[in-house]
C-alpha cells in the first residue's frame, strides 16, 4: 500500500516528492517515477483482450430491456452499432481507444498499490471526471492539479466547441458531400457492369500509378500483381471505387474524367465510383435516419450507464462520450448513413457476382458492403487484409464472443478473410475464426520484398556509416525523427551521416533538413537499402520491415504520446528509443545487438506468382 499515487498527464517532467508517480505520456522511468505506456507494453496481451471484451460487452448491454446492438438496428439483421467509432475500434480515428487501455492499466496498478490518495496532474475535464468518480466509488481521496502545460486547456476548448455544434457540422458535412461529389453521379448511356466471368473488387481510388493512369490504364499499389493475375485468369473486373481527393485527382470532376478515360481504354475491366449512385432521394433518406439517431442520442443518460466495464469501478463514458455522440449526431453519423444508402443502391444495381474482394481494415463502410452484398444475392465475399497488422491494431481484432455471436444483429463478417502472414493467421484463429473463414494469401503490397531478399547486398565497409531515416505519413512522427537527430548532434560520432526518405504523402521542409545536414532521397525503398548501413524508423511505418528483412540494423523512434505501433514491435533485435540520448546509445550498440533474424515468409507470404490468390479468386 502506498500513501499517494500521482498520475502525471502533462508534457512537463514530473515533480514528485513522495508516493509513486505514473507518467500518462512517455517511456522514461526514474526511481519512483514509472511509465504507464511501458506498463501497457509489458502487459499488452492481457490489456488488449480486456479492451476487446469491453467493446463486445458494451454492445450486448441492455438499456430499457433491449441490447444496444438491437436498439440501433437499421434493417433486419443489420445494426448501426457495428458502424460506430466504438465498434470500429480504429486507433487512427480516435485517441479514446488508447486512453481506455491506459485506464484499464491504471486500474490494475491502483488495485495493487491501494493508494490512500490519487492526484491527477494535468489532463482535461474528461479525465478529471473519470478519476473523481472512480475515487468516489472506492473511497479514495482525489485531487486535481492543473499543469503549467497549456495544451490541455486547448484540447478542452476544442472538445467543448465540437460537442456543442456537431449536429450543425453534420448537416454541413452532408451538404458539402453532395456538392463535392455530385459530378460523380451516373450519366446517361454509361457503360454497363461486366457480366462475363466477372470478379467484383471494392477499393480506394488511391495510390495510383500516375504514368499508367495518364494513358488510360488502371494500376494501384493496393493490389500490385493481382492486376496481372486477373488477366492471366481471363477474368473481367467490376471495380467499385471509393473516391478521396488527392494531388493526382484533386476533385470529383477530375476523378470522373480519369475513370471515363480508363473505362474507354479497357475491354476487360469496368470502374464505377460508389458516389455515382448519389441521388436527391437518397439524401432525404439519410437526413431522416440522422434525425432518428439524434432522437436516440437524447437518451444518452440511459446509455452512459452501460459504459462501466464488468467488474470495474471506472466508467469509460467521459472519454468515450465524444466517439459515441459523433457516431450518433455528428459528421461520422452522416458518413456512415451515406455508406449504407450508397452500398444498398450500388449492390442492387450490380449483376449477380460469383465472387467479390474488398480491402479489409474493419472500417465502418465495410459493414454496409458485407450486409448489402448478401441482401442482394451475390456470392462469396473475400476481405483482403492488405496491410501490416500491428499488435495494437485493435481494429482488425474482435473478442471471440463477437465472432461467435448468434444474436439478431451479428457482426457482418466476410465469407473469407485473406491474411498476408502467418502471425496474422494465428491471431484470427485465436479470435474464433475457422480455417474455412480465414486463409493465407500472398501479401500483394509487399511482394516486392521477395526481390529485396533475393538481391540482398550488404554495403561494403566505408569511412562513414550512413543512416537512412524512414519517415511517416504524419508530420509529428517524421519531425520526431528529424528533431531527435538535431538534439543528438552534439554527441554524434563523426563517422555518421543522415539521409531522410519521406513518406510520399508528407512534404518535408528541405531547408530545415539541409540546415541539420540531413539529405533527402526519393524512389522505391527496395532500391535504396543497399546504400545504407542503419535504418532509423518512425513508430508506425512499414518501411521498417523492408529494412529489417534486407538485413539492416533497425532503430525505431517511439511516439511519446501513444503505444508502440511498429510492425517490428516484438523483434528482440530491433532497438526502440524515446530520446536523443537513447538514440546515441543505440547508434553505439547497434552493431553489437544480437541478430536473430527471421525470414521474409515468417512475416509475409511473398511468392510473386500468387498461387494462393490464384486458387482463391478462380471462377471455375
Amino acid at each position: 500500500m502506498t500513501s499517494e499515487l500521482v498520475v502525471w498527464d502533462s508534457h512537463t517532467d514530473p515533480v514528485v516528492t513522495e508516493g509513486i508517480c505514473y507518467r500518462w505520456m512517455g517511456y522514461k522511468e526514474d526511481q519512483n517515477i514509472f511509465s504507464l505506456l511501458l506498463y501497457i507494453e509489458n502487459h499488452g496481451e492481457r490489456l488488449r483482450r480486456r479492451y476487446l471484451s469491453w467493446v463486445h460487452d458494451l454492445g450486448e448491454k441492455k438499456v430499457a430491456g433491449k441490447k444496444i446492438v438491437d436498439h440501433l438496428e437499421l434493417e433486419e439483421g443489420f445494426s448501426y452499432w457495428w458502424m460506430t467509432k466504438i465498434a470500429e475500434k480504429s486507433p487512427w480515428k480516435t485517441s479514446a481507444i488508447i486512453d481506455a487501455i491506459r485506464i484499464f492499466a491504471l486500474e490494475e496498478i491502483i488495485l495493487e498499490l491501494k493508494p490512500g490518495k490519487i492526484i491527477l496532474v494535468g489532463g482535461d475535464q474528461k479525465r478529471n471526471d473519470l478519476f473523481r468518480d472512480f475515487c468516489c466509488n472506492l473511497d479514495i481521496v482525489f485531487e486535481w492539479r492543473k499543469a503549467t502545460d497549456p495544451t490541455n486547456q486547448i484540447v478542452k476548448e476544442k472538445d467543448t466547441i465540437w460537442q456543442k455544434y456537431q449536429a450543425l457540422a453534420a448537416i454541413k458535412s452532408l451538404a458539402s458531400h453532395v456538392y463535392r461529389r455530385w459530378p460523380l453521379r451516373l450519366k446517361k448511356n454509361t457503360k454497363a457492369w461486366m457480366t462475363d466471368r466477372s470478379l467484383f473488387l471494392c477499393s480506394f481510388f488511391f495510390h495510383l500509378d500516375e504514368q499508367k493512369a495518364n494513358i488510360g490504364q488502371f494500376y494501384t499499389n493496393y493490389w500490385e500483381d493481382l492486376h496481372q493475375l486477373t488477366k492471366e485468369l481471363e477474368l473481367s473486373e467490376n471495380w467499385l471505387q471509393l473516391y478521396y481527393p488527392h494531388h493526382f485527382v484533386p476533385d470529383a470532376q477530375a476523378a470522373s474524367d480519369l475513370i471515363d478515360k480508363i473505362n474507354k481504354n479497357s475491354h476487360s475491366e469496368f470502374h464505377r465510383f460508389l458516389d455515382s449512385y448519389l441521388t436527391s432521394r437518397m439524401v432525404i433518406k439519410v437526413a431522416l435516419r440522422f434525425i432518428k439517431l439524434n432522437y436516440l442520442s437524447w437518451r444518452a443518460d440511459k446509455f452512459k450507464e452501460a459504459f462501466v466495464p464488468q467488474g470495474s469501478s471506472f466508467s469509460l463514458w467521459p472519454i468515450m462520450k465524444t466517439d459515441w455522440m459523433t457516431s450518433m449526431t455528428g459528421v461520422t453519423a452522416i458518413d456512415n448513413l451515406l455508406w449504407v444508402e450508397l452500398f444498398n443502391a450500388a449492390l442492387a444495381d450490380l449483376p449477380p457476382q460469383k465472387k467479390g474482394v474488398f480491402l479489409y481494415e474493419n472500417q465502418a463502410w465495410e459493414k454496409a458492403l458485407i450486409y448489402f452484398w448478401r441482401k442482394h444475392g451475390h456470392g462469396e465475399l473475400i476481405g483482403a487484409a492488405h496491410s501490416s497488422v500491428r499488435f495494437w491494431d485493435v481494429c482488425y481484432r474482435s473478442d471471440p464472443k463477437t465472432i461467435k455471436s448468434k444474436g439478431n444483429n451479428p457482426l457482418p463478417i466476410a465469407d473469407i478473410t485473406a491474411v498476408n502472414g502467418p502471425a496474422v493467421l494465428d491471431d484470427f484463429f485465436q479470435m474464433g475464426f475457422t480455417d474455412r473463414q480465414v486463409v493465407s494469401c500472398e501479401a500483394l503490397r509487399y511482394c516486392h520484398l521477395s526481390k529485396v531478399l533475393q538481391n540482398k547486398k550488404i554495403r561494403a565497409k566505408a569511412d562513414t556509416r550512413k543512416v537512412l531515416l524512414l519517415g511517416d505519413y504524419t508530420s509529428a512522427n517524421t519531425l520526431s525523427l528529424i528533431n531527435t537527430v538535431k538534439d543528438a548532434r552534439t554527441g554524434m560520432p563523426a563517422d555518421v551521416s543522415f539521409t531522410l526518405k519521406p513518406h510520399p504523402n508528407y512534404s518535408v521542409d528541405k531547408d530545415q533538413c539541409a540546415a541539420l545536414g540531413i539529405s533527402i532521397v526519393g524512389g522505391g525503398i527496395g532500391d535504396l537499402l543497399t546504400d545504407y548501413d542503419i535504418a532509423f524508423a518512425s513508430n508506425t511505418t512499414t518501411a521498417a520491415v523492408d529494412a529489417y528483412l534486407h538485413g539492416l540494423p533497425v532503430i525505431v523512434m517511439r511516439d511519446e504520446e501513444t503505444l508502440n505501433f511498429s510492425p517490428l514491435r516484438d523483434r528482440p533485435d530491433v532497438l526502440f528509443v524515446s530520446t536523443s540520448e537513447e538514440f546515441l546509445t543505440a547508434l553505439r550498440d547497434v552493431d553489437t545487438t544480437k541478430k536473430d533474424r527471421i525470414s521474409g515468409n515468417d512475416i509475409y507470404y511473398l511468392d510473386k506468382n500468387l498461387p494462393r490468390w490464384c486458387q482463391l479468386i478462380a471462377l471455375s
